[in-house]
C-alpha cells in the first residue's frame, strides 16, 4: 500500500538509522579539517556576510527517489523498497518514516522537511539527505524467511567513495548550495556492497516552509531558478523566462493545435483576464468552505505578494492570430464609448463577445503585412500584439489525431515527437485543439476531472476555459455533477459554457461568483441561495448585489431564458413580474430548453433541491496529487459538452424576444414652418431581455431632421436610434424632431397630411412576433395666417 504526505519535524530518530552515516561523516569531516583550516573559508564558498540579516525558513523538498541498485537497497525475497527519507538540517532531523512509499523502486513523493532560523542566526546551514528502506517484513513469506521487523537499509546517494549520505551547506540568503553536488539530484557510486545505489533529486528554498510559496504547485526554486527536469544542473525548462514567480501564482497551459483548428486572440486574452482577476489577495478569506451537501475545500490561500488574481500562461507558440490588429486599442468593449461610430457600444455591438477581451469594431488585422504598424520595432509573429496566446517555445501544430475525447488517439498525438516535451510534465497542464474524429457523437470537448489533460473542438474560450476547469478539479455543479443549476454562475455550467451573460450585451467567462467589474474588484455572492423546483416563487432575487450578470433557467414553456441576478425573476414564462406574484410554483427550471439544447441538461425532474456552489475557492492549481503521471485518462467528463453549433441554437432561444413599437406625434395638426416630434416607444414582452434594440424610423418626403433622443443618428431621411437594452416587460422612448417646411401647405395648394414609418428589431435575437415591429403616424400640416 502507497502512502504520501508531508512529513513532520521530530527531534531525532533513532541512532540505529544515523548511527553508520554519521560515522562516516564525523571520518570524512576530520579529514578535510587540516585541508581546510589552511584555506580561507571565502575561497570555499565565496565572500558573504557573517551573519544573516533575516529570519526564515529553509526548507527540502524530496522530489524523487529512485532505487537504482541490481539489487537495491531491498533484501532478497522482500520485493520491491519501501522508501523514506532522513532530512538534516542544521542540526534537526526529520523523517517521512510514517508516510514511506511500500514497494516502489521510483517515487516523487515531494516529502518536505523545514526548520526556522532566527536573525543573526549562521549563513550557512549544514544539510544532509538519506534515502532508507523501511523493513516491516511480515506474512507467511517473511516469517518463513526469519524476515520479520528486519533492520532498515540504507542506500547510498552520496557521490563519494565510502559515504551514503548527501551533505550540503545551504546560504541562506542566496538559496544556493555547495557540498557533495551543487545540482538538483545526486546519486550514489557505490556498486559494491549488494549495490545500493540510490537516486535522490530535491529542492531547496529559503521562501516558505512548504517548498511553495504560494501554492500553485511548482516548487519555489523551479520558480526562482528554472526546472532541472534530470538535475544533471542544466535548466531544461526556464520558469522564470517565462514570467513565472515564486510570490504570485502561476498556471501553465501548453495548448497545441491542428492547423486551421485553433482559437482567436480575444478567446485566449479572455481565459487570461479571467485568472488575472482570480479573487485571491491579502484579503481573501482562507477558512474552509462546505457546499450544502456537497464536499469540503479549503479556499485558495492568498498571493504572497498580496496581489490578486492567477497568471495564466497559454503557450500556443508562434501562433498568429491573422485578425489581430498589432498596437491594438484595449478594452474598448466596457468603455462606453461607441468606437465604431456605428451607434453600437460595448456589449450592444455584436463584436463585443467578450466585454473585457474583444475589440469594437476592431478593422482588418495587420499581423501578416509584414510591417511594423505601431511602431514599437517588432512586427507580426514577433510583436505579442499578434500571438493568440504566449510563446514560451512548446505549443504548436501537430498531426490530426482524430480523436473522440481524452482517448488513445489523445495520447498517441501528445505522445509523438511533435507532441509534449517530457520535461514538462510536472509544471504544464496540456491540451489540443482539433476537430473531432469521424464517427464520434458530436461533442465540444473532454477534460479530466482532477488531472492534466483535455482535448476541444469548438475553438472558443469558453469551452476551453470549461475543459481546463475540469482539470483544474471543478465540475458541472461546482462541488456536484449537476448539469444547468440556474443559482451556479460559472463557465462550468452548460448554459454559461460560452459566456456568463451582461446586462447591457455581451459576455465575460469566468468561474463562480463571477466578477462584477471587469477587473475582478467586485463579485457577486457565493453560494447562491437553494432552488426547490415544487416550490418557486415570482419576484425571487438570486443576488441582489450582482447588478451586472444574468442567470439562465428554463421556464414554465420549457425556453430558455436569461434574466438579471439582481432582478425579480418571472419563472412562469411571462414578460412581466405580474401583481399579484404567482408563488408555489412547480417548473423543471434545470433542464434542456426548447431545442434540446443542451442535450446534457435534459431531465424529466420537476422537485430537484438545487444549491448554488463556489469554484474560485475549491480550485487545485497543483496536480500531481491527483496522481496521472501515466497517459491515461483520470475521470474524464463524461456528458456531452455543447458544441459551436449548440451554441448557435442556445444564443437564439436565450435572445429570442418579442419587441414592439408604438409612434405618437404632436402637435397634431401641426403648423407649416414649425417643428413635430415624433415620439417612438419601444416594447419588449419577454420573455428575455433585448439587448440591442434598434428602430430605423423613415421620415416623410417633406420635413428634415433637427434632433433625436440619444442613440439616435440620421442619413437623409432615415433616422437610425440604437437605443441598447429593454429588460422583459421594460419600455423605452425615443423622441425624433423634425422641422415642417413653411410653404408645404401652399405648395400643396392646401393642408396636406405626411406619414411617418419605423420599425423596430432586436440585433441581438429573433422576434417571435413580427405583427407589433411596425409603426406609423399620420399628421395634418395646417396653414396659419
Amino acid at each position: 500500500m502507497s502512502k504520501t504526505g508531508t512529513s513532520s519535524a521530530t527531534s531525532g530518530i533513532s541512532r540505529r538509522w544515523l548511527r553508520p552515516t554519521r560515522t562516516k561523516r564525523s571520518r570524512r569531516a576530520l579529514a578535510l579539517l587540516g585541508a581546510l583550516a589552511l584555506i580561507p573559508l571565502t575561497s570555499v564558498i565565496g565572500a558573504q556576510p557573517a551573519a544573516a540579516s533575516h529570519a526564515g525558513p529553509l526548507t527540502v523538498t524530496i522530489t524523487k527517489v529512485v532505487n537504482l541498485g541490481a539489487t537495491g537497497i531491498e533484501s532478497s525475497l522482500r520485493g520491491e523498497a519501501d522508501l523514506y527519507a532522513v532530512v538534516e538540517i542544521g542540526g534537526s532531523t526529520f523523517d517521512s518514516k510514517n508516510v514511506h512509499v511500500d514497494d516502489k523502486n521510483s517515487i516523487e513523493p515531494f516529502w518536505t522537511f523545514s526548520k526556522n532560523f532566527n536573525a543573526g542566526d549562521p549563513d550557512f546551514i549544514n544539510v544532509g539527505i538519506e534515502i532508507w528502506d523501511h523493513d516491516d517484513c511480515d506474512g507467511p513469506r517473511c516469517v518463513s524467511s526469519n524476515l520479520v521487523g528486519g533492520s532498515d537499509d540504507q542506500g547510498d546517494v552520496s557521490p563519494n567513495a565510502g559515504d551514503k549520505r548527501l551533505d550540503l551547506v545551504v546560504d541562506r540568503n542566496a538559496g544556493t548550495w555547495t557540498g557533495d553536488t551543487t545540482n538538483t539530484c545526486a546519486q550514489g557510486d557505490d556498486t559494491s556492497d549488494g549495490d545500493q545505489r540510490v537516486l535522490v533529486c530535491f529542492d531547496i528554498t529559503t521562501n516558505s516552509t512548504s517548498g511553495d510559496a504560494d501554492g500553485d504547485g511548482l516548487l519555489d526554486g523551479w520558480e526562482t531558478r528554472g526546472y532541472d527536469a534530470d538535475g544533471n544542473g542544466t535548466i531544461d525548462v526556464n520558469l522564470p523566462a517565462f514570467g513565472a514567480n515564486p510570490n504570485h501564482k502561476d498556471l501553465f497551459l501548453e495548448l497545441d493545435y491542428v492547423t486551421g483548428q485553433t482559437p482567436v486572440r480575444a478567446d485566449v486574452q479572455a481565459m487570461k483576464n479571467a485568472f488575472a482577476a482570480a479573487p485571491l489577495s491579502a484579503g481573501s478569506n482562507a477558512a474552509s468552505l462546505t457546499s450544502p451537501g456537497g464536499s469540503t475545500g479549503t479556499n485558495a490561500p492568498p498571493n504572497p505578494d498580496g496581489l490578486r488574481g492567477i497568471n495564466l500562461h497559454v503557450d500556443t507558440g508562434n501562433l498568429v492570430d491573422t485578425s489581430a490588429r498589432e498596437g491594438q486599442s484595449a478594452n474598448t468593449c466596457n468603455d462606453g464609448i461607441d468606437n465604431g461610430g456605428d451607434g453600437l457600444i460595448d456589449g450592444a455591438d455584436s463584436n463585443c463577445r467578450f466585454v473585457d477581451a474583444s475589440v469594437e469594431d476592431p478593422g482588418p488585422g495587420t499581423c501578416t503585412d509584414g510591417i511594423d504598424n505601431d511602431a514599437d520595432g517588432v512586427a507580426d509573429v514577433n510583436d505579442p500584439d499578434c500571438l493568440v496566446g504566449d510563446n514560451l517555445g512548446g505549443g504548436g501544430p501537430i498531426t490530426a489525431p482524430g480523436a473522440c475525447g481524452v482517448d488513445s488517439n489523445f495520447y498517441t498525438a501528445k505522445n509523438a515527437a511533435t507532441g509534449f516535451n517530457a520535461n514538462r510534465r510536472l509544471l504544464f497542464r496540456y491540451a489540443i485543439s482539433e476537430a473531432q474524429g469521424a464517427g464520434c457523437t458530436p461533442s465540444g470537448g473532454q477534460g479530466e476531472i482532477g488531472g492534466n489533460d483535455f482535448t476541444e473542438f469548438n475553438h472558443d474560450g469558453g469551452t476551453i476555459m470549461h475543459e481546463f476547469g475540469h482539470t483544474l478539479n471543478l465540475h458541472h455543479g461546482g462541488f456536484q455533477d449537476n448539469n444547468c443549476k440556474p443559482n451556479f454562475v460559472s463557465g462550468m455550467n452548460y448554459d454559461n459554457q460560452f459566456g456568463i451573460n451582461r446586462n447591457g450585451g455581451g459576455t465575460i467567462i469566468d468561474y463562480s461568483p463571477p466578477r462584477l467589474n471587469v477587473n475582478g474588484s467586485t463579485r457577486g455572492a457565493v453560494p447562491l441561495g437553494p432552488l426547490v423546483e415544487n416550490n418557486l416563487n415570482d419576484g425571487t432575487i438570486l443576488d441582489g448585489t450582482d447588478a451586472n450578470n444574468r442567470f439562465v433557467f428554463a421556464n414554465s414553456n420549457g425556453q430558455k431564458t436569461q434574466s438579471p441576478l439582481n432582478t425579480g425573476v418571472n419563472w412562469n414564462g411571462g414578460g412581466d413580474i405580474d401583481p399579484p406574484l404567482e408563488l408555489n410554483q412547480t417548473i423543471n427550471i434545470d433542464t434542456s430548453g426548447t431545442n434540446g439544447r443542451p442535450s446534457a441538461c435534459t431531465n424529466s425532474a420537476s422537485n430537484s433541491t438545487l444549491i448554488g456552489s463556489d469554484d474560485w475557492s475549491v480550485i487545485s492549481l497543483p496536480f500531481r496529487q491527483f496522481g496521472d503521471a501515466a497517459d491515461s485518462a483520470k475521470a474524464p467528463e463524461t456528458d456531452l459538452v455543447p458544441t459551436i453549433q449548440d451554441r448557435q441554437l442556445m444564443q437564439q432561444e436565450i435572445n429570442t424576444t418579442d419587441v414592439g413599437l408604438t409612434m405618437t406625434d404632436t402637435p397634431d395638426p401641426v403648423a407649416a414652418g414649425t417643428q413635430l416630434t415624433y415620439n417612438l416607444t419601444a416594447t419588449n414582452r419577454g420573455p428575455n431581455p433585448a439587448s440591442s434594440v434598434q428602430i430605423v424610423d423613415t421620415l416623410p418626403a417633406d420635413v428634415s431632421f433637427v434632433s433625436g433622443g440619444p442613440g439616435c443618428t440620421a442619413a437623409g431621411s432615415t433616422v437610425t436610434c440604437n437605443i441598447r437594452e429593454i429588460l422583459a416587460g421594460g419600455a423605452k422612448s425615443v423622441p425624433i424632431t423634425v422641422a415642417v417646411p413653411a410653404n408645404l401647405v401652399y405648395g400643396n395648394g392646401g393642408p396636406k397630411t405626411i406619414v411617418n414609418n419605423a420599425t423596430i428589431d432586436n440585433l441581438a435575437g429573433p422576434d417571435p412576433n413580427t405583427a407589433n415591429d411596425s409603426a406609423s403616424e399620420s399628421t395634418q400640416v395646417i396653414a396659419v395666417a
